[in-house]
């Protein structure tokens, strides 16, 4: 059978709840989970209580897998037994797929930017934000079962993301050390290890480098956003969440069938519309 309820993470008002009953099939009711640590649980009660297929998709995150991106939801699975729970985005999170070129014309039409004074500053956010991008995915590693912070700074993006005004190598460098000597009040943690990793994946977020070379999968869409806030304040599109906001209402209201603007979204529609759904991919999201 199709998935019949599919849990999403955030509350009614989120992106996520806004898009996907543009991309699921019919017949798939799309249902606020909040907090992505709780969507599991979700899943599995609503599946005892007999709803028919339950699934879930959560965002992505930071992760270490920096595989080339196949343009398909990844399998979710968990639990000692490797239960299927559903899917993550390939993306980060949501804001990935609002603030990409194709979306933003689609969704806003004649009210769009011109398409290549958009790509140049979503290129140059990403460059400014590649060591930013590189620390977080590095904080991410240690240790899995317990995450240390993976942000700071000030209060952005509505109040609700944290993001530095000195996103450069070593105010990076800086930041971690401070992270992980907080951390360590609760767990060992060796933060020249730590640092190692970020040199490492800071080489894959520059110019020229795997990460880079898809940052709409995995630098955070939200940093991205934020960082372009000059650049979408002289386009007239508005503060960072206001621009994503517009661009989620242009996907709701869209008339035209909005799975079929990215090859991840056709895909996510065909999975969950499957007699036997998808549940896995060519990599697997564990937790």
């Amino acid at each position: 059978m199709p998935v019949s309820v599919l849990f999403v993470e955030g509350s009614p008002k989120a992106p996520d709840r806004i898009v996907l009953p543009r991309i699921v099939p019919l017949g798939c009711t799309v249902i606020p989970g909040g907090s992505k640590t709780g969507l599991e649980d979700q899943v599995r009660g609503a599946r005892v209580l007999g709803r028919g297929v339950v699934a879930a998709l959560r965002d992505r995150d930071f992760d270490q897998d920096n595989s080339t991106p196949v343009w398909a939801p990844r399998g979710w699975v968990a639990g000692r037994a490797k239960d299927w729970i559903g899917w993550t985005w390939e993306r980060v999170e949501i804001e990935n797929y609002l603030i990409d070129p194709q979306v933003v014309s689609q969704a806003l039409g004649r009210r769009a930017p011109q398409m290549t004074t958009y790509q140049r500053a979503l290129d140059d956010a990403a460059q400014r934000i590649a060591a930013y991008t590189a620390a977080r995915t590095a904080l991410s590693h240690w240790p899995p079962f317990a995450p240390m912070a993976n942000r700071w700074g000030d209060s952005v993006y509505g109040g609700d993301h944290l993001f530095p005004a000195d996103h450069s190598p070593d105010a990076c460098r800086t930041a971690i050390r401070r992270v992980v000597e907080t951390y360590e009040t609760a767990r060992r943690v060796d933060v020249e290890e730590v640092l190692r990793r970020f040199e490492q994946v800071h080489s894959e977020c520059r110019p020229g480098g795997v990460r880079f070379a898809h940052y709409l999968t995995f630098f955070s869409g939200k940093d991205l956003a934020i960082a372009m806030a000059p650049e979408l304040d002289s386009m007239r599109l508005g503060t960072p969440k206001g621009f994503c906001n517009r661009v989620a209402g242009g996907v709701e209201s869209a008339t035209d069938d909005v799975a079929a603007w990215l090859p991840e979204w056709s895909a996510l529609r065909m999975a969950l519309a499957e007699d036997r759904p998808l549940r896995s991919s060519l990599s697997v999201n564990t937790a």
